[in-house]
């Protein structure tokens, strides 16, 4: 047994995640790290909680308009490679400031982890248009949003919207992925489910290293959304020492992201499941590596298939040995209630991709991308929001992905 696994054993048995999360409050209040540009008088009206609030090393600074103050910190886990945006939800005196982030950092996808409304308040305003007859205008910035389409699946909706530079007229596709179903005062209903719509963005380009980082948020900003980058990059550096839990210390890394953004990881609850995810994201990782090092002969024959990966049948051996090679909120109402977002009722468009349900998540992407794979990555993101047939084969490094069974929470040790 790992020590993570040991560890929340330990934790559970003795039910001391109240006290595990005092500690690691207590250490990363001692961070001695500035908050003056929030705090100033013409920026506390732009603040959604009074307590929430960016450090002034890491918060992200707006390059137009009539401000450079938004409350949004750039959140990097080195070891891993990743950074993320963590930002409140915004008001409606912020939207125009936080599209205008968006465009600025080159973001490819928001991911929205709360709802409109939640216990009968309203947590975040409505900041894109909910038809292809709407568009939100932000004259401020010279911005302007335009929905193009929506999908929903089991626990979250993804949408297509495109954002415009009303000055240069310059476009991107912005994708939103909205996680709808995390409950109030509490976590996702399962693992699986969350770890369902992790690869779900994943899949979709949003976390690749050769575009803009996600735009995170929740209410806060630091709830929920903190969980959902801490069992990312945890699994990321799993993954990168092949498996072995024993060299990734969750409590750690939690702390260094708390360097660049107070408060992430709000409950005893959340760090909880936060363990409970990243076990079982580990247990289906490692249930594709034992499948990859140990391929039934279907399997052999179709990864090796020179028809399938467009190399000769000398070379293909060879090339998929090498892939192996390579694999690599600050109050409590920062939590999602039971109120219906009107976006629910969206009719669904059939350019976006299909939700994975409840189903465990396949192996997680690579740490690292060859450059024929980052070369690829934007026409492939964009094949599979439009829903076209595989019009690319496989590339010849990739293998087939394989499927772990469904694992639940009772699989744990």
């Amino acid at each position: 047994m790992f020590k993570m696994e040991q560890e929340f054993q330990e934790i559970d048995s003795k039910n001391s995640w109240n006290s595990v999360y005092q500690k690691i409050r207590h250490k990363s209040n001692s961070y001695d790290y500035t908050c003056k540009d929030a705090r100033r008088m013409d920026n506390k009206s732009l603040n959604r909680y009074r307590d929430v609030n960016p450090y002034d090393h890491s918060r992200v600074i707006l390059k137009r308009g009539d401000k450079d103050y938004i409350n949004a910190s750039l959140v990097k886990v080195k070891a891993a490679n990743r950074t993320y945006i963590l930002t409140q939800g915004p008001l409606p005196t912020t939207t125009s400031h936080f599209w205008l982030m968006v465009w600025e950092q080159q973001t490819k996808a928001i991911l929205m982890l709360n709802r409109i409304i939640e216990k009968n308040t309203v947590k975040c305003h409505q900041y894109w248009p909910m038809s292809q007859d709407e568009e939100l205008v932000l004259t401020g910035v010279g911005l302007k949003v335009a929905f193009l389409g929506e999908k929903p699946a089991t626990n979250y909706t993804v949408r297509e919207l495109m954002l415009t530079d009303l000055e240069s007229g310059q476009k991107r596709v912005v994708l939103h992925l909205h996680y709808t179903t995390w409950p109030d005062f509490g976590v996702p209903e399962s693992p699986a489910a969350f770890l369902a719509f992790l690869q779900a963005v994943r899949e979709s380009g949003a976390l690749d290293v050769d575009v803009g980082p996600p735009v995170v948020h929740c209410s806060a900003g630091i709830g929920r959304s903190g969980t959902f980058c801490l069992v990312d990059s945890c699994l990321v550096l799993i993954e990168a020492n092949g498996g072995r839990l024993d060299r990734v210390d969750v409590q750690e890394v939690l702390l260094e992201m708390r360097k660049y953004r107070m408060g992430l990881i709000q409950t005893p609850d959340q760090l909880r499941f936060s363990y409970l995810a990243i076990l079982e994201g580990a247990r289906a990782l490692s249930c594709c590596q034992q499948k990859d090092a140990h391929p039934t002969a279907d399997e052999r024959v179709i990864n090796r298939s020179p028809e399938r990966n467009g190399i000769t049948e000398e070379s293909s051996e060879s090339e998929a040995t090498d892939s192996s090679d390579d694999e690599d909120e600050g109050d409590d109402e920062d939590t999602v209630g039971g109120g219906k977002d009107a976006s629910e009722n969206g009719e669904g468009s059939s350019r976006l991709p299909t939700g994975a349900g409840d189903s465990p998540p396949p192996l997680p992407p690579r740490l690292k991308r060859s450059s024929e794979e980052n070369s690829n990555s934007s026409s492939e993101a964009k094949d599979l929001l439009a829903g076209e047939p595989g019009a690319k084969e496989t590339p010849p490094r990739k293998r087939l992905r394989i499927v772990p069974p469904h694992l639940s929470e009772k699989d744990l040790p």
